[in-house]
């Protein structure tokens, strides 16, 4: 704790507080599917944490996208297995009728991790129960133009497609998880699915020593990074214009492509990758395409 700086402090805090809010819904809603005795009369009547003053990065997420309350009981839901999985044990519990859990609580069990990784039909038994009319307007947290998934912030991963598309996971994404919790970006590392290493230069701008034409196409590379979304945007350009700038780089070894590519990344703030090609090209039809989409998605 002496390590942790005020934002880092407020926002363990902040991520305390949701998860004891988590908790006392699913109590509440537990206690009026099986109309146990209880002070609310839904799960509405639980107070939600007031993060309007709030620092932190959790709470500036949450008040940047403007989440209402079902959003934010989703999303931490979504981040309990990564930080807290016992708030989840009470949703294990099993049906004495039929000797095993109860189907309605969603969730599942993955190799390797003792708790309950929740589904989306998890989140909707806690946000409508049973109610039908409530399922069906809480479906639009559930739906690819929600920015759940526009942002990739949640992975509903269904294992077989032919399965309800609420049998998915419902997790935070790896690529969110440490930055909701300590605001760090996150860094994928090296592995069969993402066979790239990150590259980087103590060169600087100035040491390349190229011909004027290649210098002037590097340097529209580099300004395109840098102001290309003034140019799409604030300039009106963004229907005559595709977003993004490929480029290729071709020439012997020893010519500067690896250097070059490094100072862009460098001078414009963003991480440059060498893939291993190796482990994408494939000889079945179509293989090497899905490696490399994957692979991308993961950057």
């Amino acid at each position: 704790m002496d390590n942790m700086t005020p934002d880092l402090l407020q926002n363990a805090n902040v991520l305390t507080e949701e998860l004891v809010w988590l908790r006392e819904v699913i109590n509440a809603r537990l206690a009026l599917y099986f109309h146990h005795e209880t002070s609310y009369q839904s799960i509405d009547d639980v107070t939600m944490p007031d993060i309007s003053s709030c620092t932190g990065a959790y709470a500036t997420f949450l008040k940047k996208h403007e989440m209402n309350k079902a959003e934010r009981l989703v999303l931490i839901l979504a981040l309990a297995p990564h930080l807290s999985p016992g708030v989840l044990d009470i949703l294990t519990s099993k049906n004495k009728d039929y000797e095993r859990r109860f189907s309605e609580f969603g969730g599942l069990f993955m190799e390797g991790h003792a708790g309950l990784i929740p589904t989306a039909e998890t989140a909707m038994f806690i946000l409508a129960g049973d109610d039908i009319s409530k399922r069906i307007n809480y479906r639009y947290l559930f739906r690819t133009d929600h920015l759940f998934h526009r942002m990739r912030i949640i992975h509903l991963q269904v294992r077989d497609k032919e399965a309800p598309r609420l049998s998915g996971t419902w997790m935070v994404a790896h690529e969110y998880v440490d930055y909701l919790v300590s605001g760090e970006p996150y860094e994928v590392g090296y592995s069969e699915h993402f066979p790239a290493v990150r590259i980087t230069t103590r060169m600087e701008w100035q040491d390349m020593i190229l011909t004027r034409r290649t210098l002037k196409g590097l340097q529209e590379i580099r300004d395109w990074a840098q102001h290309g979304d003034k140019v799409l945007n604030d300039l009106g350009l963004g229907r005559r214009l595709k977003p993004g700038y490929k480029s290729l780089f071709y020439g012997p070894p020893g010519t500067g492509k690896t250097m070059a590519a490094a100072l862009l990344g460098k001078i414009t703030h963003t991480p440059v990758y060498k893939v291993d090609l190796s482990l994408v090209v494939s000889k079945y039809i179509g293989e090497r395409e899905k490696n490399l989409d994957r692979v991308f998605d993961m950057a």
